[in-house]
């Protein structure tokens, strides 16, 4: 929950007196609708708008105080995530489920994580290492004006690597079409390995 609120959930508090956590997305896909949905509707109701003119529908939701763990908006990935692997995992899965893809180009398959926040971006790409999963972290846009900030990208390509991120994050996934393309991507793999253009 909390990787998918810093990727892409607003929220704030209803009032000081109340203290009830307000949750909120806008989305153009209905999957990320589902997705949402899904996360919270066993707490509370969950209001879903109808598309507007341009596609984009409004999630929303009141909780209870006790969710008020999903406030803080931080820079960084708090170090009880850190320094647990299983807290890790959990807490990536859920920030891929916000702002990562996976997908196969010209028969290569490829995992991209991309977003300004580049601080949490480089914990995620120092934690990738530590399980020998080969990530490129870089800079791929620098701020503009009217920006405030740069954006930073995470990539894999190398088979080996996307197995080994296939084996410790899948199960933490929520997002259907990320689960659906991750697995169209280990497919490939096998199917490269089967056919004998790489080895693992």
């Amino acid at each position: 929950m909390i990787g998918f609120r810093l990727g892409d959930l607003g929220v704030r508090q209803s009032s000081k007196k109340t203290k009830m956590i307000v949750v909120g997305s806008s989305t153009t896909k209905k999957e990320q609708v589902t997705l949402i949905k899904n996360l919270f509707n066993k707490y509370s109701k969950v209001w879903i708008s109808k598309p507007n003119n341009v596609g984009v529908i409004n999630v929303s939701t009141i909780l209870h105080p006790s969710f008020s763990f999903l406030l803080p908006k931080s820079i960084n990935i708090e170090k009880w995530i850190v320094s647990n692997d299983t807290n890790m995992a959990a807490f990536v899965g859920g920030y891929i489920d916000a702002e990562g893809s996976f997908g196969v180009y010209n028969k290569r398959s490829r995992f991209r994580l991309g977003s300004y926040d580049n601080k949490i971006l480089k914990q995620i790409h120092t934690w990738l290492r530590k399980f020998n999963i080969k990530s490129i972290y870089i800079l791929e846009r620098q701020k503009k004006v009217g920006q405030n900030c740069d954006f930073w990208r995470i990539t894999v390509n190398e088979a080996r690597s996307l197995m080994k991120l296939y084996r410790i994050i899948f199960s933490y996934l929520k997002h259907s079409k990320r689960k659906a393309d991750f697995i169209k991507v280990i497919k490939n793999i096998n199917l490269r390995a089967q056919n004998g253009t790489i080895q693992l």
